[in-house]
């Protein structure tokens, strides 16, 4: 099976993940009661969203020719190893050291589950053990992903904050709207703060230390002044 087939097979069976969500969810807000139908609207326009995506992608390699697939792939690695690596040498110029193994634990909003599977995706290949609390947890199992559930802190002990304290954690992403969790988030930072734990609250963060991580062995540091003894 050539790239190509392989990645028109995968985009399928996203667009296949994506409308069976669309389907649940509109029955879901069909049958809602009035004060959750705003809720359901809002994470059914984000699997409309995401599966709206994943057609465009699947339709744009199908529709092209060999040398621009070709172009399109070459284009998008150097794009995705420029950025890991850009963004890992942040990483160490702020002090922050990411990983190479152990476990990682994810919450996001309902709203950001979808996306939130492609971020448990790097950590798998990563060989990360993930950690999740329970609709983050659903999403990622929906992917087919492993993953243990974790009590929030408010749903009692053991929670999140005792497995940081603990040191069972090495990576962590939390990304909170809600007044409950926010006040978590707090506890969560602190633990994490402490123990000097990679610690993300947004997809994009995240999404990015997973790059980093992914492309560390290819990664040079340059000093500035060899830089400017070239440029001299």
């Amino acid at each position: 099976m050539s790239s190509r087939e392989a990645y028109v097979q995968k985009l399928k069976a996203q667009l296949d993940q994506w409308n069976a969500e669309v389907a649940k969810w509109e029955e879901k807000t069909r049958s809602a009661q009035a004060d959750m139908t705003a809720q359901y609207e809002k994470q059914l326009e984000a699997y409309r969203s995401r599966r709206d995506e994943a057609m465009y992608q699947l339709h744009q390699v199908q529709v092209a020719s060999s040398e621009a697939w070709m172009d399109m792939m070459k284009g998008a690695d150097a794009a995705w190893k420029a950025m890991g690596e850009a963004f890992l040498k942040a990483q160490y110029a702020a002090s922050v050291k990411l990983p190479r193994r152990g476990s990682a634990c994810l919450s996001v909003r309902n709203h950001e589950h979808p996306d939130v599977v492609q971020i448990a995706r790097h950590l798998h290949d990563l060989g990360f053990k993930m950690y999740a609390t329970k609709g983050t947890a659903a999403s990622i199992e929906a992917a087919g992903l492993p993953v243990t559930r974790v009590n929030k802190v408010a749903e009692g002990r053991p929670h999140i904050v005792d497995m940081i304290k603990n040191q069972e954690v090495q990576f962590i992403v939390n990304v909170v709207e809600d007044k409950r969790a926010i006040k978590d988030s707090a506890s969560i930072r602190t633990a994490a703060l402490a123990q000097n734990i990679s610690y993300y609250t947004t997809l994009a963060g995240a999404e990015a230390a997973c790059l980093g991580m992914k492309d560390r062995g290819d990664s040079t540091v340059n000093e500035l002044q060899s830089l400017h003894r070239r440029l001299g």
